[in-house]
């Protein structure tokens, strides 16, 4: 990663109790230069959907993705660009982290500070 620290954001989960960590790094990220990292951890390694979908403080949609998780942990890599392909801007942002086991969705909401420089 970079000079930025890895924080560990141990928000309340909404629903459900599969999720077991997520960490959001680098946390602040410097957009410039450099990827935002979301890192999660469940409890058990059965195959889940996951879905994290980001939004600004005003409660706009800014970017979406799905990926699957075979195994305890996974990793996705957001380039810090929304879903029109503009760089953020300077900003605390709310990430959504869902995860569908079956029926019962686990979500987790972490906060991210973006600093441009």
């Amino acid at each position: 990663f970079t000079k930025f620290s890895i924080v560990l954001f141990t928000a309340q989960s909404i629903i459900g109790q599969s999720l077991m960590g997520t960490f959001v790094a680098p946390n602040p990220v410097n957009i410039n230069k450099d990827s935002i990292h979301f890192i999660y951890q469940k409890k058990d390694a059965e195959e889940t959907g996951i879905r994290i979908s980001v939004y600004d403080l005003s409660g706009q949609k800014i970017w979406d993705a799905k990926d699957t998780i075979s195994g305890k942990s996974g990793e996705l890599v957001w380039e810090g660009k929304d879903q029109w392909g503009e760089t953020l801007a300077n900003g605390v942002y709310i990430a959504y982290i869902t995860i569908y086991e079956g029926n019962t969705p686990t979500v987790k909401r972490v906060k991210i500070a973006v600093l441009r420089e």
